[in-house]
């Protein structure tokens, strides 16, 4: 199984905030999981990703490392929109999570994951065409 989007577009970056706003043309504009509620309702989860991905000097990594604990079926396939985002990715694979660091993980996320669909009406439309 291919974990598409494991940083969820930004989101387990932190740099989707519950005061985030966004122009009617970025993607997130439409994105439930970036909007209402949902916006408010997400960032909990960052924060405690966050406060462990800086216990161990990197950011959003952490998320990456997670990913094939839950199994060895389990791919992630980030995106990278720059050389330094690139760069973070690939150093997922030098990172070692603790049973602790996974616990901390499994305790802050949710088992529904995160608030809100992955995309809106018209972004699930475009999906395998």
């Amino acid at each position: 199984m291919s974990a598409y989007s494991p940083l969820g577009r930004g989101l387990l970056t932190g740099a989707v905030r519950a005061t985030t706003s966004y122009d009617s043309g970025d993607f997130h504009a439409a994105a439930p999981r970036c909007t209402g509620d949902n916006l408010k309702a997400n960032p909990a989860v960052v924060d405690a990703l966050t406060q462990l991905a800086a216990a161990k000097n990197v950011n959003a990594q952490v998320a990456l490392a997670w990913l094939p604990t839950r199994g060895s079926d389990v791919i992630p396939i980030p995106g990278s929109s720059c050389r330094p985002h690139l760069r973070d990715n690939l150093a997922t694979l030098d990172l070692q999570l603790t049973t602790t660091d996974l616990g901390r993980i499994d305790a802050a996320v949710p088992t529904t994951g995160a608030q809100g669909a992955r995309y809106g009406d018209h972004g699930i439309g475009t999906i395998d065409q």
